[in-house]
Order: structure tokens, then C-alpha cells, then sequence
């Protein structure tokens, strides 16, 4: 790349490299966790970054890489439980790798042990000799370009990597690798967009791909919570002087659960669940209005602002009209836009479910995004 630093730390669309690979792969229930391997004077940074940021990522590792490709593959596979059925390994320059191909892939890992993205090549083939002179051609139907992530059962590919380390073998691929040993690795071929940047040139085409990005995003929130006794009701960062509150980890805000789900959303970040688990001591009783903010920030960094938000409260239960514009303004501050840019409703079900049983509070959000430096 020619760059001051390592590319995967060159921001694209806002974050790393590095980020959207690790974030792609958080997005898939079925991976249990993410081991970060990176040069040694990044560890700290990257380990920072990932406790403050990527709670939701389940990282469990950032390890100081090798002088080689392989040897940093073979430190990261150390870190993994020998109990492991799977290990996806992915480049971090790859950061178009979606859900739906990791997921084919993995399929395909699991009926034959391994498996590995591959693309048609396009152009002819050809052996040129060390004088200049074309010597020969191959045969491109035959012949595929290799991607990652490449998938393989755990125990058989780390002892591919201690063999091939022991045997002081190198390679620049692990399928190759894999395959030396006599394993078999079956070739998925896809027609998506997974490329992988190495060069300069690479990222001047790839970074103005966020110009193939709409401009306008729209997001959606919904979240409802019980209605107990011994709760304060909290509802936009409003107080309502209720008989029972929201119960919930945090305050139990609904609906600013919402309005951070609908940016968050519109934003393809993920949701509050995974950024703040209710299984993480630090957000017990917090104040929602601060996750919110926090959710915004996150928003403004992957390269969006809000434009606008509508959102609804569904409650038999109090009336909502006396607190909207109260709530609107809260809102609004916590997403450091103008009030006017917030739309705070109420309705009832007439009675009908559990809404109109007054059993719970329920909010919807619709939030809509427009990329920054756009007109």
C-alpha cells in the first residue's frame, strides 16, 4: 500500500479495515468467538478499542501476530479451545465479506470438512518465462481465484499448521496448506463482491464504492418492557408519576431503546442488545438518554447523521400528550439534533392485548440517515 500505516487500519466508510471484518462476522449467531490477530505495536490499541467498542463482537483474543502470514495463523489458532468443532480464518482487508457467504461457506464446511470461497477468473492465463517471452497458456475454466473466509473443521487445520510449522514448510494460503497434508477442500463459487485490498490502487477503487451507498438509509426500533411495581416509569428521559414503572436491566427506557435500535439499524451497526448486553454489569440502572448518545456516536463515526425521527409509544396507559415535546427534547439532545427533527406520538390498542391490559409499555421507531458531506 505504500502508507504510514498498516492497511488495516486505514479507515473505510468511517472505520477500519479491521472493524467491518470483525463486525460482518458478529452478525452470525452461530460464531461463538472472534480471535484478533495483529502486529505487535497495534495489540493494545486494537484490544482498547475492541473492550469499548465491540462488546457485541464476543472478541476473545487479540494476539501480537508472526513475521508471516502463516505464523500469524498459527498464533491465532493457539488461542482456540481444543473443543472447537469450527474456525473460519479471514482476512482483515477483506471488509465486503457479508452474512449470507460466510454462512454458504460454513454449510459447505460442514458436509465436507472444509470449505473455501473461490471466483471465476475472467482473463486469459498465461506462463511467461524468465526472458519475457510467453511460454504457454492455461486453461481459466478450470482454474479459480481463492477468497477467505476459508472455513475448516479445528482439530485437522491446527494440526495442518503445527505440521507444516514443524516441518519449517510456508505457505501463503491455508487451503494450500490444508491440502498438502492429503485433506480435501471443497471450492464454493460465488458471483458477490468479496474482494481483498492489497494495493493502493485497490483502495482508491474500493474506498469510492461508499459512493454506491444510498444517501438516504431508514432504520426501525421496537422494544417493549413489563410493567411491575417498585419501578420509576421512565419514558424519553421524562419521570411519569405512575403507580409502576418499566422493568429492565438499564431504566428500562423503551422508548429510547427504540430510537437507538432505529439509528443503530439505519446505520447496519446491529442493535443495543449486542453494543450494551444485559449481561454487562456497567449499563444495570443506567440512564437510556446515555446510551442513545452513545449508539449516535457510533452512528456520526460509520459516516451518517439522523435527519429525522418518528416514533410511537403504545400504552392504555398513562397518556403520553402531556410529555411529547419534553420527550422529543430529550431525545433530540441525546442525538445532538434539533428538536424539530423528532416526532414523539401516543396511541393505545383499545384495550386489546397485552398493551391494552396495561401489562407492558411498547415503542416503535422510525429513524432516516443520510451519509455525511452529501447535499
Amino acid at each position: 500500500m505504500g502508507g504510514k500505516i498498516p492497511k488495516q487500519f486505514m479507515k473505510l466508510h468511517g472505520r477500519p479495515l479491521w472493524r467491518h471484518a470483525v463486525e460482518n462476522f458478529a452478525s452470525l449467531d452461530m460464531v461463538e468467538a472472534q480471535i484478533l490477530v495483529v502486529p505487535t505495536a497495534w495489540v493494545e490499541s486494537v484490544y482498547l478499542e475492541a473492550e469499548r467498542d465491540l462488546v457485541h463482537c464476543r472478541i476473545r483474543g487479540v494476539v501480537a501476530g508472526g513475521r508471516t502470514r502463516q505464523e500469524s495463523v498459527l498464533k491465532g489458532l493457539r488461542q482456540i479451545p481444543e473443543e472447537a468443532d469450527f474456525v473460519a480464518i479471514q482476512d482483515a482487508a477483506r471488509p465486503f465479506t457479508d452474512a449470507a457467504l460466510i454462512k454458504q461457506v460454513y454449510d459447505k464446511a460442514q458436509e465436507c470438512g472444509a470449505a473455501i470461497p473461490v471466483h471465476r477468473l475472467t482473463d486469459t492465463l498465461l506462463e511467461v518465462g524468465n526472458d519475457g517471452l510467453v511460454c504457454g497458456g492455461r486453461d481459466r475454466e478450470t482454474l479459480k481465484g481463492a477468497e477467505t473466509p476459508q472455513i475448516f473443521r479445528f482439530g485437522p487445520i491446527s494440526g495442518a499448521h503445527e505440521k507444516a510449522a514443524a516441518e519449517s514448510l510456508n505457505f501463503t494460503d491455508d487451503a494450500t496448506l490444508f491440502m498438502h497434508f492429503g485433506n480435501k477442500v471443497l471450492a464454493v463459487v460465488h458471483e458477490g463482491r468479496n474482494p481483498k485490498i492489497t494495493t493502493a490502487e485497490d483502495w482508491r477503487m474500493y474506498a469510492n464504492m461508499e459512493n454506491e451507498i444510498p444517501v438516504f438509509r431508514s432504520g426501525q426500533g421496537v422494544d417493549v418492557h413489563p410493567l411491575v411495581e417498585g419501578r420509576r416509569l421512565i419514558l424519553g428521559g421524562v419521570e411519569i408519576k405512575y403507580p409502576r414503572g418499566l422493568d429492565g436491566h438499564s431504566d428500562a427506557d423503551v422508548l429510547a431503546h427504540a430510537v437507538a435500535d432505529s439509528v443503530l439499524g439505519g446505520a447496519n451497526l446491529g442493535d443495543i442488545g449486542h453494543f450494551y448486553p444485559s449481561s454487562d454489569e456497567r449499563y444495570r440502572g443506567c440512564d437510556s438518554l446515555e446510551l442513545l448518545r452513545d449508539a449516535c456516536g457510533r452512528v456520526s463515526e460509520a459516516g451518517f447523521e439522523i435527519c429525522f425521527v418518528d416514533a410511537t409509544v403504545i400504552a392504555q396507559e398513562p397518556k403520553i400528550a402531556p410529555y411529547r415535546k419534553a420527550m422529543a427534547a430529550n431525545l433530540a439532545a441525546a442525538m445532538g439534533i434539533d428538536a424539530a427533527l423528532v416526532s414523539v406520538k401516543g396511541t393505545t390498542t383499545d384495550h386489546l392485548g397485552a398493551m391494552g391490559r396495561g401489562e407492558g409499555i411498547m415503542a416503535l421507531a422510525l429513524a432516516t440517515l443520510k451519509r455525511k458531506n452529501t447535499p
